[in-house]
């Protein structure tokens, strides 16, 4: 008996450039044939990082894909600053006192009263209290719980780093039992804002989040095969949303042929930032990668071997094609951050007093931006220029997406 068609939505991470991801849902909810944009069902989704925040929202508006695609774009163009994270002169002034006790400190060996005193571990730049209330009420939870219970989707799958021992653990709601090929630490159960908030936990920039005791950040950081857990639940489709933009292939030259240039020590927000793009942006290019030479390899059995062997090669490895449509940025996210910059940088309005430390602190030149800030600058400007490329690549892709919607469809109704 043929196993049962699933379709996949794998959501990437990248801080604020989860705008880009919304705006490619816009697209495809909204400008796709009506008989396709709203009737295609993603049985599988699965959110790392800011993907996670996408993907439950998702998740809990499956029953009404028009809605989510509208909806979803006015949540990312409505978020202030001050929904993620606290500000001002006095949350400056708490932070630098807190690190100045947290220093001296372990400089002299002073021990707190207290046996576990949290006050003197550094969480995170940023305190982002705020984003657990915000999110709890934008996201409609219950609603995703009843998707869930009813049938619209298959499972949730949120990925969280374990703290304490560097393992990324998926947080997973389903409804049916898991399969039994699924090798990753699972922990079943409803989710809520909690998992999807220490999903997005970005390391030294956020605080990392308790959930039973254990502490979790970032779930892109470990998570070296982000295609890998959809793939073990059953899905035969995957729509991959990316954040990373991937240039076009330059010559090499020697260095002695290039002109001499005054090359500066790097500042620790280029470290940090060629940091995260690394983490976080490199690892989906590279597993899709090595999907497509698994589909080229299942395609030459296909074509040299007749069919009951070639059924019998596919079920004794347990592998079949999958076919996967990948969008991305078609232009380097990082430059709307120069030039919203360099348009306007006294006039952000994200760019307060607490702001502007932390660039200071982590060494960011105010003219130009970096790598680091497209990942926690949540000026309105910026993120409208997020969503409208989202649906432009999007809108480029038109014709494979329409392909890609009427293989689900039909194979849905087989």
């Amino acid at each position: 008996m043929r196993a049962r068609s699933k379709t996949a939505v794998v959501l990437s991470g990248g801080g604020t450039r989860g705008a880009y991801e919304a705006g490619v849902i816009h697209y495809i909810r909204t400008k796709l044939p009506h008989s396709l944009g709203e009737k295609l069902l993603f049985n599988i989704y699965l959110g790392s990082s800011v993907g996670a925040i996408n993907a439950s929202f998702m998740a809990a508006t499956a029953e009404k894909p028009y809605y989510q695609g509208q909806k979803i774009v006015e949540l990312w163009e409505g978020i202030n600053t001050t929904d993620i994270y606290r500000r001002g002169p006095f949350t400056l002034g708490k932070f630098l006192f807190k690190t100045m006790v947290a220093v001296s400190s372990h400089l002299f060996g002073i021990k707190s009263v207290k046996p576990d005193d949290r006050a003197l571990n550094f969480r995170g730049l940023f305190d982002t209290q705020p984003f657990f209330h915000f999110l709890t009420k934008s996201c409609p939870w219950q609603q995703l719980h009843k998707n869930i219970e009813m049938g619209r989707l298959d499972a949730l799958v949120v990925s969280a780093t374990n703290v304490h021992t560097g393992i990324v653990e998926l947080f997973v709601e389903h409804r049916d039992p898991l399969p039994s090929n699924v090798h990753y630490h699972i922990r079943s159960g409803r989710i809520q804002a909690k998992h999807v908030i220490a999903s997005a936990a970005l390391p030294v920039l956020f605080p990392p989040v308790p959930i039973h005791g254990v502490y979790y950040n970032d779930g892109g950081l470990r998570l070296k095969t982000p295609l890998a857990p959809a793939v073990s639940l059953g899905a035969n489709r995957i729509l991959i949303i990316g954040t990373r933009y991937n240039p076009p292939l330059i010559e090499f030259k020697e260095p002695s042929t290039q002109p001499e240039i005054n090359i500066q020590m790097p500042s620790l927000a280029n470290v940090l930032g060629k940091f995260f793009n690394a983490i976080f942006l490199d690892r989906l290019d590279t597993d899709r990668e090595q999907l497509n030479r698994i589909n080229r390899i299942l395609d030459a059995c296909q074509k040299n071997l007749d069919p009951h062997t070639f059924a019998r090669i596919c079920a004794d490895s347990s592998t079949l094609p999958i076919e996967t449509v990948m969008i991305s940025p078609s232009i380097d996210i990082a430059t709307f951050v120069d030039e919203t910059m360099r348009d306007s940088y006294k006039n952000l309005k994200s760019m307060g007093v607490m702001e502007r430390a932390m660039l200071r602190i982590l060494e960011i030149d105010e003219e130009q931006g970096s790598d680091l800030l497209s990942y926690f600058l949540f000026e309105k400007s910026y993120i409208k220029k997020l969503v409208d490329l989202g649906f432009q690549d999007a809108k480029a892709k038109h014709d494979e997406l329409v392909d890609f919607a009427e293989k689900c469809l039909n194979e849905a109704n087989t």
